[in-house]
């Protein structure tokens, strides 16, 4: 049987074609990795150069001295804010070459596994370093996506870490797909984690409780609701401490891990407050969501509202128990009062509420 000389044509062609095709993907992929390879290498020589070098010395130096960058934010004039001015120009350099290359790895301009290798550690030292600065900057500028490439790049080596560790050739599996991780930033009463318990379904490690920073917001008494006191039948509004938005502010306080159904219930025990996301404003940053109970500007509490020592007492050992290098910032960035002050007890106004807060329909529990 002979085979028509049209269908070797087409089967020569067909093969030169697939040859070719498959000539040029190894090609474009060779091409490729040596370009993303090459990148990788001019990062590297950028910040081994004595630019960077330099730069890299202010900020050690700066984190050393004065961790929370306070000296550098609050510079106004004169010789020593010039002095600053640089160091500030330094850290916002040095902040600027991870935020590129964070960049680069989300769209794949760099090989990841080089990327992890060579900054993989120097990502999440120098994110974790830079965090109170890059935090407050956007609370200031109010805008939260400054040097969010920064931010992925340190969370995602912080995950190569535990990957390549498991997986050491090139080839692993993925981030797991999973719902996003949610956090609750406590600042007052749910800082004590039996007060907490009574709305939240954290388990009975209290270690699931981490300290962090709010940036961009103020703790003061700003938080109110009618309350039924000890041996009264007539509601009295009381104040209680609440966050509300100040650029230059922070305020420390405890991370909660929870789920849907211990927002729904925190939504009731805080009915007076909103709730809003605040992730790119806590410090240590979560791979997940963050939230925190607020008040709004307009919201003052009535001048005759009243403040329960019970509850002082309360939020101040809640924030002992962490430490009292924490009790000194919570006390530093809390704003007194003026209130009058009462040693009875109470229970909330609304029933659903005080059943939130887990206190006596009687008289309240401490």
């Amino acid at each position: 049987m002979t085979i028509p000389v049209e269908v070797v044509n087409i089967a020569v062609s067909s093969a030169a074609a697939i040859i070719t095709l498959v000539t040029g993907v190894l090609v474009w992929r060779q091409t490729s990795q040596h370009f993303r390879h090459s990148r990788s290498a001019a990062y590297i020589e950028r910040f081994n150069s004595e630019e960077y070098f330099s730069a890299r010395m202010t900020v050690d130096r700066l984190t050393a001295e004065d961790p929370t960058f306070e000296t550098i934010i609050k510079a106004e004039v004169g010789k020593e804010a010039e002095e600053l001015e640089r160091a500030r120009l330094h850290v916002l350099m040095f902040a600027n070459i991870f935020q590129e290359i964070g960049a680069a790895y989300r769209v794949r301009l760099v090989d990841r596994r080089y990327t992890w290798s060579v900054f993989g550690f120097l990502a999440q030292h120098y994110w974790q370093r830079l965090s109170p600065f890059i935090l407050r900057l956007r609370a200031v500028r109010g805008r939260h996506e400054l040097y969010r490439d920064f931010e992925h790049l340190a969370i995602e080596m912080a995950r190569l870490d535990e990957t390549y560790a498991r997986y050491p050739q090139d080839e692993f599996p993925g981030p797991p797909k999973s719902e996003d991780a949610m956090f609750v930033f406590a600042y007052g009463s749910l800082m004590d984690a039996e007060s907490a318990r009574k709305t939240v379904d954290v388990g009975p490690n209290a270690s699931a409780f981490q300290p962090a920073r709010l940036y961009g917001f103020k703790r003061g008494w700003f938080g109110a609701a009618p309350v039924v006191l000890e041996g009264s039948d007539s509601p009295q509004p009381m104040a209680f401490l609440g966050i509300r938005k100040a650029r230059e502010a922070y305020c420390n306080g405890v991370l909660i891990p929870v789920k849907r159904k211990d927002l729904a219930s925190l939504d009731i025990r805080e009915r007076t407050y909103r709730r809003v996301e605040v992730t790119p404003l806590v410090f240590p940053s979560k791979t997940g969501r963050v939230f925190a109970y607020v008040v709004d500007d307009e919201t003052v509490p009535p001048p005759e509202s009243v403040v329960a020592r019970q509850y002082i007492r309360g939020v101040e050992a809640a924030a002992g128990s962490y430490g009292e290098n924490f009790l000194a910032e919570f006390r530093a960035t809390t704003e007194g009062t003026d209130f009058a002050l009462t040693d009875l007890d109470y229970r909330f106004a609304d029933p659903r509420q005080n059943e939130a807060a887990g206190r006596s329909s009687e008289k309240g529990a401490s």
